[in-house]
């Protein structure tokens, strides 16, 4: 870092040495003397004149930071920041935190800069979490632009942790280059606007053409694709949508079915498509009032949602008909039948819940002593499946199999090979044994009705995915699987969230 540092110089008035003069001088030099003396106090004041607006002038300048992607000069009397801690800088990154420190170790505001050299993909998700609509930004200019050291800002008001902040964003396309400037606290400060002003960016035309947006990139359709594991075939088929769902989330949608519709849950969102047995059709999108993680349908085609900190809720055709609001009732993963289901968190301390659909439930406890932390649970019609950490030795990540009153089987592990499982998000009965959607290692394990591992299936030979993330899944049928995950375009425009059937086990 170079920080350059303008003090002006002193001047010595020589007025006082002067005066000490008449004193000692008799009444014949007094005419002389005074004459050096006026001429001495002429110059000076035009060399305190001359100081003063050097003085002003190095104030106007400040301190200055000299970074590779940006310069900002800066008043260090009012500034403040660590370089350790605060600063850094390469070829592709430049960054700092400036602060104006307050009472009680907390700063009064403070601003963070950064410019990188990067792709526009995190650039995007910030335009989707921040509210701003990308097809609106792109292709119609929306939004009021700030120019901000020879870089075009949009900006938006916040709150971050309950002071109020403002973020600005700016992607340079040609450059290949996405700067922020987030600043947060006193945000109308008059020294916020003066360090803003004395930020210039060091922006370099290099021709850079950014991928496709979302609207104008290839939606995914991997089509119909087998593979084989022990004896079996087993069939992976996407449900193209005829509208993609895009996403910016990766882990958050659950799926659930009823009849000709199919249902998929993103927090506070439930989006509803047509089934044909082939393909999705769009029909429309429900907003819940707040955001939820956990979805199963009843036989009547009620859907019971839940989240961690919100109330249980049996959802109809767009309407909550009923609300379990209770500490003890947390994410709930219901048994087929629709008239119970677990209550769970991270320990292994459950509690069982059994509805009666006119808002009256009882609370049971439902222990699970040999698993140590929940990652997920679901309810077959013979088992209770609760996938997590075991609660003695160093074991991985296992599926701990319970019968429906809560009674230890068997553990589902694949200890056979170097690699394990990950963090498994459904799992799977079928009348040959079981299987799983790893969500952490992308692959699907099998075992047989025994509990004897098979093997597994790597996402890309059933699903011809990349890296995906297995969110969400339900039984269509007796034989048939229903998955929601997200993946990654090829041409990176947009992640998607994409549906498949699994059949053959």
């Amino acid at each position: 870092m170079k920080k350059k540092f303008n003090k002006a110089a002193l001047v010595v008035s020589t007025f006082a040495l002067a005066m000490g003069m008449l004193t000692a001088c008799g009444k014949e030099e007094e005419s002389t003397t005074t004459e050096a003396v006026q001429e001495n106090t002429t110059e000076a004041k035009n060399d305190d004149e001359e100081t003063t607006e050097a003085a002003s002038e190095a104030s106007a300048e400040g301190d200055t930071i000299e970074a590779t992607l940006w310069t900002i000069n800066y008043d260090s009397s009012v500034w403040s920041y660590d370089e350790e801690e605060d600063y850094s800088d390469s070829d592709t990154s430049s960054s700092i935190e400036l602060a104006i420190p307050g009472d009680d170790d907390k700063n009064l505001v403070s601003v963070e800069v950064k410019a990188s050299v990067t792709t526009p993909y995190d650039f995007r998700d910030k335009l989707y979490d921040r509210e701003f609509d990308e097809y609106e930004y792109a292709e119609n200019g929306a939004y009021d632009r700030t120019d901000i050291g020879g870089a075009e800002f949009i900006s938006k008001e916040s709150t971050y942790w309950g002071s109020d902040c403002i973020y600005y964003m700016s992607r340079i396309e040609n450059a290949n280059e996405t700067i922020y400037i987030n600043v947060v606290g006193d945000i109308e400060n008059a020294a916020v606007s003066e360090l803003l002003d004395g930020i210039s960016f060091n922006i370099t035309d290099i021709g850079n053409e950014d991928g496709p947006w979302y609207w104008e990139g290839e939606p995914i359709n991997v089509g119909d694709l087998s593979a084989s594991i022990g004896s079996y075939t087993i069939d992976g088929h996407q449900l193209v949508m005829d509208e993609p769902l895009i996403t910016h989330d990766t882990f958050d949608f659950r799926i659930a079915t009823t009849g000709d519709k199919v249902y998929i849950l993103d927090k506070d969102e439930i989006f509803v498509y047509d089934y044909d047995g082939n393909e999705l059709t769009y029909d429309t999108t429900y907003d819940l009032d707040d955001e939820y993680a956990e979805m199963q349908v009843t036989p009547d085609g009620t859907l019971m949602i839940s989240a961690f900190m919100n109330p249980l809720i049996e959802w109809k055709d767009g309407e909550i008909i009923t609300s379990y609001e209770d500490s003890d009732i947390k994410y709930v993963s219901m048994h087929p039948s629709g008239t119970w289901g677990v209550s769970w968190f991270t320990s292994s301390d459950c509690k069982k819940v059994e509805v009666s659909g006119d808002g009256n439930y009882t609370l049971s406890d439902l222990n699970f002593p040999e698993v140590n932390t929940i990652a997920h649970i679901n309810v077959t019609d013979n088992y209770i499946f609760v996938c997590g950490s075991p609660a003695e030795g160093d074991g991985g990540h296992t599926i701990f199999v319970y019968d429906l009153n809560g009674s230890y089987v068997r553990s589902l592990t694949a200890d056979t090979e170097s690699i394990g499982l990950g963090s498994c998000t459904f799992v799977a009965e079928s009348s040959n044994g079981f299987y799983a959607m790893d969500g952490n290692m992308r692959t699907v394990p099998y075992w047989d009705a025994s509990g004897s591992y098979i093997g597994r299936l790597e996402d890309s030979d059933l699903f011809g995915t990349s890296y995906p993330w297995f969110c969400g899944s339900c039984m269509l049928d007796a034989d048939t699987l229903l998955t929601v995950m997200t993946e990654e375009r090829p041409d990176k425009s947009a992640d998607e969230a994409v549906v498949f059937t699994i059949k053959g086990f």
